[in-house]
């Protein structure tokens, strides 16, 4: 692969996520200055928690950053025109905390820092945890602030409706006997 990407030809590569962290170095020339278009798959699955080695791994793969401080930058990929898609089924409001993560990767100039997120949106931290949100305000705003770069669904659209599943909450009570 890494000879067919220096003589320029195209190359597709079709990934698991753990390439970005147990191959990083065979990557980076493959995306070092180079068209490079990235579709994540269920992308918050995998990527909605910044401080994972996974997380900070495609960071330093896409992005010219501090390995002691990963942080995608607006002007710092290292492809020469990096695009980038995500595909999830994981509403906003589930867990606004991992969406902002997987948008600072995705475009890292529209949320802002973590301090700014945080600012707009977290309503209380806990007390347990000064970084650790709690509770969460004005989500429609962060709607409408990433609604250029995201399609969601209005999953109470009968049409829409449909193709989703009901929630079924099932209480099972597992029994610790050590029969």
């Amino acid at each position: 692969i890494y000879e067919e990407a220096q003589d320029k030809s195209p190359v597709v590569l079709i990934l698991n996520y753990e390439k970005f962290r147990v191959d990083q170095e065979l990557l980076l020339p493959l995306i070092e200055g180079k068209r490079v278009l990235v579709i994540w798959d269920e992308m918050s699955a995998k990527l909605s928690n910044r401080t994972s080695a996974l997380y900070k791994s495609v960071v330093l793969t896409l992005y010219d950053t501090s390995p002691k401080k990963p942080v995608p930058r607006p002007g710092q990929s290292r492809a020469a025109d990096l695009k980038q898609v995500a595909t999830t089924a994981t509403p906003i409001e589930v867990t606004p905390e991992g969406f902002y993560n997987c948008m600072r990767i995705l475009d890292p100039s529209i949320l802002g820092t973590v301090a700014d997120f945080h600012a707009n949106y977290v309503a209380a931290f806990s007390r347990f945890n000064e970084w650790m949100p709690e509770s969460w305000h004005r989500l429609d705003r962060l709607g409408m602030e990433v609604e250029q770069v995201v399609h969601q669904v209005d999953k109470s659209d009968p049409d829409i409706a449909k193709h989703f599943p009901e929630i079924v909450n099932e209480e099972v009570i597992v029994d610790w006997d050590s029969k």
